[in-house]
């Protein structure tokens, strides 16, 4: 573990300012970079081969051959017929050939071609900077981002053989995000977890996060690791990581095809950076705004740069994108300790534990892209994408502690089975304090070239992408605690009642350094390092007769590895049992925690000064590189290679249209860890596995009527565990009862069945109104278990993971999305949208030998997003409520009650008001209502509490 930080020292606040001055040099740097004068090229020609045939048709023919998406309503093209096209021309002779018969003209954006009526066509030719848009289509100004770039949501959705749903720049931008994960969440069917107000994972139609895939550019990317707690998040990405600023658009696939790579059952997240080519004329454009946090007050800058430019035949492009912001958080907090259910079936509460978290991050993103398109078919993409945060994070938390079996009999309180109040004369008080400096890191390159012909399109592609996460100061945990003779009360609130428990210390105070003797110091050190190689080679040959209009072949390899290093120090001499004067201490930082719920619980208690007790320790024994046995149990390697072969078939045939295919997936991986032996000494071990599986996958869709298409797929996925849960590790926690998290190396993969079928209307006004339903069976699903086991002579309750029995996932899902264009202007400006997830689980899990039925965990049974938006030439509003429902969080087991995440609502607005073309101030408010997250056991009785506030921004969007 060299270069591991000495803990000892901490960043100042001068520190602090040097680390935000250099990450804006890097912003300024970035500006700089993006102004590069054109390069005039000679225009290019292209060998066209078209036959004459319907014009959609031909148009589908034509962005085969240059690679460029062809943007129209379907509407404008139906029934017309195009002239063949056979020779040299270039693109822009040959569209205007396709489209003399018919009454539309083509405008070029960029890389695409949007489709429009003569009588919608202005004038004079479209520039870049302002962009004409197709009847019927929404038309929103998003500075620097061309119209055809940002409308092709629906039609994208439209002309794909599967079931996707689609976010564009407009999308993205259109209500606050404070990452991708944000914007993504007012789909259909997308729900997140939120970490202390922000979304971190995304679930799809309900289903848990991990059975989620996220690609950026179509490859595979590094998943960043939890340095903050034991907790391990696995493959789950991080997006708190991702700034919304560095994605220009995202293709959400519910339906497999066999060119995915595979692991998804919930669905893939393909995550599109913004491309030269794409995002069409040069130029750049800033975005400069403040936030400020409701429980913070400071306020905290973010800055995103957008520069690009395009030669004059848009056949080079190079862009570079950076996006920097602050985030100062506070969250007030009341944990509860699990609620144990005993053999008779009562429920009983443990120890309460209020804390207060703060946080200061930074975070820095860089995108750039380099493509390059020739007159000959060949084309050409760099990406290169590069994210860092760092946060210094605060806890600070006091605790009741007691022992169920003597508490005062006649003071017990009771509500049903559940124990809700009580006395105890014998009870524990903690206080403590604990600190981390957490550093995320993401590097992602990739470049593709192909080569397309009349007939044959190869493509190939490499990928590497790296995460590193890391304790830039180590946790440190400074702990005092009053032991076995504390008198307190306690009451717990019914969960759905909006209080908070109640406690009243009777001997003690919170706020005396004599009532406190010290405990220990708890330092730990984790370094995780996620590395993901991809490579892939594919051929396409275009077919010109029968139903097959394409077949597809290829081969992919990949190559994951996960390598997590935790090391833990406790200091107890000098420490434990001693009293600590006044100067030892601090107060709490803040002198309003929980005035936004009724709470009788005390606000102000004991806060641990870090520097002075933490000079009692010694640094060499901290910094000491030897690795003790609890460190080597708790670290791993886990490394898999994955090899696959797919096949597919695109199908067209008068109404009916689709993919056929099949993917041979076959993988190895190697989990290196440790294990004690029954004599506790902790030796090496190593476990080899293997699995392959057939993946075929069916995708078809048939249009009834020209505005509206049925959509069935079916398909057999796969879904990998988590590499935690893979390894040979055990880590053993301190605390009163002696727990344990064990992994598991001979986990199997989840394999899912997966049906859907889905009736899309697309109305009038860039407007939809879509009903599917699906269908998912799993075998094999990953449970917790947990039991006693035996460990050095002492009994742990060792949690660990195993695959369980069958599950079963079945849904309905809506959307309706319209704007109201028949509306006296400026109403026609007017539109509303709506969706709604209804998942319906039922799971067998297996607890030792009889099983449990319950629903699925981490299954939302129901969420629903509702918004409205108006949009004029000079201000643009936007309101959106996002919520879900009830979730299982952990299935009754063992002697543990069930335990659920309350349903929770969110409430987003935005205005933007246009100063001039290129200029406008918008403000933005998150969780307008102020909302908190709660948790309950089964029954409805309280089990956590979690409140973080409402957020505002103001900023201004400009281009120049």
């Amino acid at each position: 573990m060299e270069g591991l930080p000495i803990p000892t020292f901490r960043r100042s606040m001068n520190d602090r300012r040097t680390r935000a001055w250099r990450f804006n040099l890097l912003c300024e740097i970035a500006v700089c970079c993006t102004l590069l004068a054109p390069v005039p090229l000679q225009a290019a020609v292209t060998d066209f081969s078209i036959p004459a045939g319907p014009l959609s048709d031909a148009l589908a023919h034509f962005s085969r051959i240059t690679g460029q998406t062809v943007l129209y309503d379907p509407r404008l093209v139906s029934g017309l017929e195009a002239p063949p096209v056979s020779g040299e021309f270039s693109r822009e002779d040959a569209i205007a050939h396709l489209l003399q018969n018919a009454a539309l003209v083509a405008e070029r954006q960029g890389a695409s071609w949007l489709i429009v009526s003569r009588r919608d066509s202005p004038p004079e030719p479209a520039t870049g900077n302002a962009p004409s848009t197709a009847a019927g289509v929404e038309e929103v100004l998003v500075k620097g981002i061309p119209a055809a770039y940002q409308q092709s949501s629906l039609q994208k959705k439209y002309h794909s053989n599967r079931h996707q749903d689609f976010l564009q720049t407009a999308d993205i931008q259109r209500l606050p995000a404070a990452n991708i994960a944000e914007a993504i969440t007012r789909s259909a069917g997308i729900s997140v977890v939120r970490d202390r107000g922000e979304a971190l994972f995304i679930s799809m139609r309900g289903l848990p996060t991990q059975f989620n895939q996220v690609t950026l550019n179509g490859n595979a990317l590094a998943s960043s690791e939890n340095v903050r707690t034991s907790e391990q998040y696995g493959r789950r990405f991080h997006y708190n990581l991702l700034p919304a600023e560095l994605v220009s658009a995202v293709a959400l696939s519910k339906s497999a095809s066999a060119a995915d790579t595979a692991g998804a059952i919930g669905g893939q997240i393909n995550l599109q950076t913004h491309r030269p080519l794409e995002m069409g004329a040069s130029g750049v454009s800033t975005r400069v705004a403040g936030s400020s946090s409701q429980l913070v007050g400071e306020t905290s800058p973010r800055i995103s740069v957008a520069g690009n430019w395009v030669n004059r035949d848009s056949s080079l492009g190079l862009s570079l994108i950076t996006a920097y912001s602050q985030r100062s958080l506070r969250q007030d907090r009341v944990l509860n300790f699990r609620w144990l259910e005993s053999q008779n079936g009562t429920l009983s509460p443990g120890g309460i534990r209020p804390t207060l978290e703060r946080e200061e991050s930074q975070r820095l993103g860089i995108s750039t892209a380099l493509q390059w398109q020739s007159g000959n078919g060949i084309a050409l993409d760099v990406d290169l994408f590069g994210v860092k945060r760092h946060s210094d994070y605060q806890e600070f938390s006091y605790s009741a502690d007691y022992d169920i079996d003597q508490l005062v009999p006649d003071s017990l309180q009771w509500r049903g089975d559940a124990l809700i109040g009580g006395d105890t004369q014998t009870g524990s008080v903690q206080i403590g304090r604990e600190s981390a400096g957490l550093t995320d890191s993401l590097y992602h390159g990739s470049v593709s070239l192909s080569r397309e012909t009349d007939e044959w399109k190869v493509t190939g592609a490499l990928a590497m992408s790296r995460a590193h996460s890391y304790n830039s100061d180590p946790i440190r945990r400074t702990r005092l605690r009053r032991d076995g003779d504390v008198a307190f009360q306690f009451w717990y609130p019914k969960s759905g009642e909006g209080a908070l428990p109640t406690v009243t210390y009777h001997n003690v105070s919170l706020n005396d350094p004599e009532d406190f003797p010290g405990r220990r110091l708890e330092w730990r050190y984790i370094n995780a390092q996620d590395g993901k190689n991809t490579l892939k080679l594919a051929a396409s040959r275009t077919l010109d007769d029968g139903p097959l209009e394409r077949v597809e072949f290829g081969a992919e390899w990949q190559f994951f590895s996960r390598d997590y290093q935790r090391r833990d120090r406790m200091i107890s001499d000098g420490i434990e049992g001693a009293f600590f004067p006044d100067e030892y201490f601090l107060a709490l930082p803040v002198d309003d925690f929980l005035h936004s719920v009724q709470a009788h619980l005390p606000a102000q208690w004991l806060v641990p000064d870090e520097e002075r007790f933490w000079q009692l320790a010694d640094p060499g024994y901290l910094t000491d590189t030897a690795q003790s046995s609890a460190d080597r149990m708790n670290s791993y390697n886990v490394a898999e290679n994955n090899r696959a072969l797919f096949v597919r078939s695109d199908m067209r045939l008068e109404r009916w249209r689709g993919e056929l295919g099949l993917r041979y997936l076959q993988g190895s991986r190697h989990a290196r860890g440790h294990w004690p032996d029954e004599s506790m000494q902790v030796l090496p071990l190593t476990v080899t596995a293997s699995e392959d599986r057939l993946l075929p996958s069916l995708n078809l869709s048939f249009a009834p009527a020209r505005d509206q298409l049925l959509r069935f797929s079916a398909a057999r996925v796969v879904n990998r565990p988590d590499l935690q849960d893979l390894a040979p590790r055990l880590t053993l926690n301190s605390g009163d009862t002696l727990t344990a998290v064990g992994g598991n190396p001979e986990l199997k993969m989840v394999v899912g069945n997966q049906f859907d079928f889905a009736w899309e209307w697309y109305l009038p006004a860039d407007g939809l109104f879509s009903i599917s339903v699906f269908h998912t069976t799993l075998d094999g699903f990953i449970q917790t278990d947990t039991r006693d086991i035996d460990i050095g002579g002492q009994t742990y309750e060792l949690t660990s993971r195993s695959n369980g029995g069958s599950a079963r996932i079945n849904g309905l899902e809506m959307e309706y999305r319209e704007r109201f264009s028949q509306l006296p202007s400026p109403w026609d400006g007017l539109g509303i949208r709506a969706n709604i997830s209804l998942t319906d689980s039922n799971a067998r899990y297996r607890a030792g030998d009889q099983y449990v039925e319950d629903t699925l965990a981490d299954v939302a049974p129901r969420t629903a997003n509702a918004g409205i938006w108006f949009e004029s030439a000079a201000v643009t509003v936007n309101v959106d409520y996002g919520w879900r429902d009830q979730i299982l969080k952990q299935v009754g087991s063992f002697n543990q009650a069930t335990q659920n995440s309350e349903p929770f609502g969110n409430l987003d607005a935005r205005i933007s008001v246009a100063l001039g073309r290129d200029i406008s101030l918008f403000a933005e408010g998150s969780n307008l209502t102020g909302a908190a997250e709660r948790e309950s056991i089964a029954g409805g009785e309280f089990a956590g509490y979690s409140y973080y506030g409402r957020t505002f921004t103001l900023g201004v969007d400009a281009r120049f």
